[in-house]
């Protein structure tokens, strides 16, 4: 539109290692979360569902989502898969089913409708 400022974002090429970031989505991923500063946060309650894979040592039980949020956080770890396997293998993409099924059937019938959220949002889930 005209009078507005134009935004340069450059082009990251990710298939070519950088120096500091790499190529491994899961770095990206972390370096962004943790450089993220939003001007507001979710009001809300998050469930993360997780391996059990040792979490890196720069973030903590929330993995960086605690800041984000005014909610609790809630933490559902399955064990033996990894960030790929948990969505993609038998049983751990059964049992993730399983799980998130368990948790939507405890939301109350009216979620999503309070004022500080949009209609139709029930709940958010985070799979790490």
């Amino acid at each position: 539109m005209p009078g507005e400022k134009e935004i340069f974002i450059p082009d990251i090429q990710i298939d070519e290692p950088v120096a500091d970031v790499g190529n491994d989505l899961r770095n990206i991923h972390s370096l962004s979360l943790l450089n993220y500063h939003p001007t507001h946060v979710y009001k809300g309650s998050l469930v993360i569902f997780r391996t059990s894979d040792p979490i890196e040592a720069f973030f903590d039980e929330s993995l960086g989502w605690k800041r984000l949020i005014t909610g609790t956080i809630e933490t559902t770890v399955i064990d033996g898969c990894n960030n790929d396997t948990i969505i993609t293998d038998e049983p751990y993409n059964a049992i993730l089913s399983i799980k998130l099924k368990e948790y939507l059937d405890k939301l109350p019938q009216t979620a999503g409708l309070s004022s500080n959220k949009r209609p139709g949002d029930m709940f958010s889930a985070a799979l790490l």
